[in-house]
């Protein structure tokens, strides 16, 4: 009885596991299409940001 009453529910249900993968495929492929084309010089600054923060931190402390 239960699954008569989910019966129309269900019907149309098949096409969204792929809609969600291509979808995520999608997503991921442009993540790392970003990635690949980001410039190096960016990344070294934003990767020493955090560094030079804490530093300036503690050059204030020290006054």
């Amino acid at each position: 009885m239960l699954s008569e009453l989910l019966q129309p529910f269900t019907i149309g249900l098949g096409a969204y596991p792929t809609v969600s993968v291509v979808i995520f495929f999608t997503v991921f492929v442009a993540a790392i299409w970003q990635m690949i084309r980001m410039d190096k010089t960016y990344l070294e600054e934003m990767s020493s940001m955090p560094l030079d923060a804490d530093d300036a931190a503690n050059a204030d402390r020290e006054d």
